[in-house]
């Protein structure tokens, strides 16, 4: 059997032999003949390293990075993934025609579209809520950076980090795999010798191609973590001359993460340094205290206490976003309702209308999913829907009505979408569901919808990011939206324990929710709208095509540790686990 390694433990095999098909969800067919056609698809030995070489050219201006050596391999498989449909029939010159106007008509639309790629005019452009998603390679230019047509501003990694955004003379980084010499490489050349500090758990940070006599400069910060816990925060910290920058995002600092990947980001405004250290935000869920509050629980490593201190001396009261973190451990009393769910019901509490609201679904995206029960009324129905339905409480004499709940959709990606996307099989790597615990909650796939993002050309682009909204059952308006590091999880979000006195999280997570009232405070507005009308322009656009397209009966959840060999992906691979 001959196999390379992809990105996580996981092969892509030219062998046929291994695994077995029978670890599927879904009832299981009789194998034809015509299936067995696939062993002239088998991807080389080599595709890893063919693959590396390809990945260098983050410019490219093909759809398909792979689409030549895709189409030379298997032509039939190819048209699945071609806008040409490339074809040796002869056709009329009428046909012809029509077909070299239309290839001039789009050669023409696409010379008028010039982005901006100025990090700092992005940035403007985004605003107010500055959410943003990060570029893709490889595809249209149009949905890459700003233009008139963009719906969602994007950026690279190297971008946020670049001068445009200020003179950077310090930086802690903050996530959960950390690929040290690729991140060096993202900074400008003159900044790859700043302070540097990584903060992570356990065998996040990779040394190994830095050379730690050169860099001393880096310094690592590792967090102590419960068992099956994570350190899973995704942020920075940038220092410039002129003040500071916040940048919480859903992406490893790992190239295949910004690379082929939907990512999303929050880029702060620059907070400038008090006149007074001891100035307090005393804004409802000040983004200042909250921040600190979560600092604190890294449990003063000295190299943090530092960015404590720096961020108290500092400003944030431009920030309108509300910080939405998990920390590890079992909280109660005081601390009840500070993380996880709960903290997200808290603030909901506060803002959200229930006349408003009133029978609006809620939707969950992610890229992971962990044991959530036998039972949808285990956990996830009964807790975590219960805080993402909350609403400010109803009185009736003198009682609180509760919340209630909420209808829940799940996007989550179907093998199918992990197949064509333009990673292939290698992008469910970074997708962990596991069969032994999917096949204990069939119940799950009754909620879940595919992964589209026609509206922002990145259905191909496999998701890493993890959003939550509550949307109007026609889809053109939002009571509120998050984005976080959180995916679909007790340990991330927490499960309530002891006749529901304390919560318990394994897990750091950090994620910014999006309330209207905080960003458009002077309008009365309490939603979000999501699309363009004739009065006003849309305030947000979701990561995500909607209307929701649910999992078909022939669709099931991608699994990462079964072998999925029916088909080969775009790029002429088969998945088997090593």
């Amino acid at each position: 059997m001959s196999s390379v390694e992809s990105g996580s433990g996981w092969a892509l095999s030219d062998d046929d032999s291994e695994g077995s098909d029978s670890a599927s969800l879904l009832p299981q067919r009789k194998r034809s003949r015509k299936d067995d056609s696939i062993q002239q698809y088998r991807s080389p030995a080599n595709i890893q390293k063919k693959r590396t070489a390809e990945t260098r050219n983050t410019d490219s201006k093909k759809v398909c990075p792979y689409a030549d050596k895709c189409y030379r391999k298997n032509p039939a498989h190819f048209k699945e993934f071609s806008h040409s449909g490339n074809s040796n029939k002869k056709v009329d010159s009428k046909k012809d025609s029509e077909i070299l106007n239309k290839k001039q008509k789009l050669h023409t639309k696409q010379k008028v579209i010039e982005n901006v790629r100025d990090p700092q005019i992005i940035w403007h452009k985004s605003s107010p809520l500055n959410f943003m998603l990060s570029r893709v390679s490889g595809i249209p230019p149009q949905y890459n950076y700003y233009n008139e047509s963009s719906l969602l501003c994007s950026i690279h990694i190297s971008d946020i980090l670049s001068k445009n955004f200020g003179d950077l003379i310090e930086t802690v980084q903050f996530n959960y795999c950390i690929d040290v010499k690729w991140f060096l490489q993202q900074l400008p050349t003159e900044k790859r010798n700043i302070p540097i500090l990584f903060v992570h758990g356990k065998d996040g940070a990779d040394y190994s191609e830095v050379d730690r006599a050169e860099y001393k400069n880096i310094k690592t910060c590792r967090v102590d973590l419960p068992p099956f816990g994570t350190h899973h925060t995704k942020m920075m910290f940038l220092k410039y001359k002129e003040g500071i920058r916040i940048v919480i995002h859903t992406a490893n600092l790992v190239e295949r993460d910004w690379f082929q990947k939907t990512q999303g980001i929050w880029v702060s405004p620059l907070f400038i340094e008090c006149q007074s250290s001891s100035k307090i935000e005393k804004s409802t869920f000040s983004f200042k205290h909250d921040m600190l509050e979560y600092l604190k629980e890294y449990k003063k490593h000295p190299d943090l206490t530092k960015w404590i201190d720096l961020i108290n001396s500092h400003d944030l009261s431009t920030a309108n976003v509300i910080l939405i973190g998990s920390v590890p451990g079992r909280h109660k009393d005081s601390m009840f309702r500070k993380w996880g769910h709960l903290k997200l019901a808290k603030v909901l509490n506060s803002y959200v209308e229930s006349s408003v609201v009133n029978e609006w679904p809620v939707i969950g995206q992610f890229s992971s999913i962990g044991s959530l029960g036998n039972d949808k009324d285990k956990w996830m129905c009964k807790e975590w829907l219960k805080s993402l339905s909350s609403t400010k409480p109803q009185r009736f004499g003198s009682l609180n009505a509760p919340s209630k709940k909420a209808t829940l959709k799940l996007i989550f990606p179907t093998v199918d979408n992990v197949r064509t996307s333009l990673e292939g099989y290698p992008a469910g790597a970074s997708l962990p569901y596991s069969f032994a615990v999917a096949k204990k909650q069939l119940w799950l796939n009754n909620f879940l919808h595919q992964w589209k993002a026609d509206n922002v050309g990145r259905s191909c682009a496999s998701p890493h990011i993890k959003t939550y909204t509550r949307v109007s059952k026609d889809y053109k308006q939002a009571s509120w939206f998050l984005v976080t590091s959180a995916n679909l999880s007790k340990a991330a979000w927490g499960a309530l324990e002891k006749k529901d006195t304390q919560l318990a999280i394994r897990s750091y997570e950090l994620g910014v929710l999006f309330i209207p009232e905080r960003f458009f405070p002077d309008s009365g507005k309490k939603t979000f709208q999501l699309v363009e009308t004739c009065e006003a322009k849309a305030d947000i656009t979701l990561p995500f095509s909607t209307p929701l397209v649910q999992y078909s009966e022939k669709d099931e959840p991608w699994i990462w540790n079964i072998p999925h060999k029916h088909l080969p992906d775009r790029n002429g691979n088969m998945w088997v686990p090593s």
